[in-house]
């Protein structure tokens, strides 16, 4: 099954009143399970996170199909456990 991912990450070097203080980011992920591709995306975004020295504020994932999220078919697609780069992601 595939889930769409959405974090939403905080950038503490900016003031909060700067629109990219706070923004999300989203993905596909691709897994057996709606827990399991959360936990995946969860990871990816931490590591994200530790590199960037970005906060990870929240995060949530729903069925693609489901989802009335525009512009679904330009979103990268991840497999759980596949450890895709930030380049490939899209950070």
């Amino acid at each position: 099954m595939k889930y769409l991912f959405t974090v939403w990450l905080r950038d503490p070097s900016l003031p909060e009143d700067d629109p990219e203080f706070e923004w999300p980011a989203c993905l596909v992920i691709e897994g057996a399970s709606e827990s399991s591709a959360q936990a995946w995306g969860d990871h990816l975004s931490q590591r994200y996170a530790r590199t960037s020295v970005q906060t990870v504020v929240r995060s949530t994932t729903e069925v693609l199909e489901t989802s009335r999220a525009p512009g679904l078919g330009e979103l990268p697609v991840v497999r759980v456990g596949e450890e895709a780069t930030d380049d490939e992601i899209g950070w």
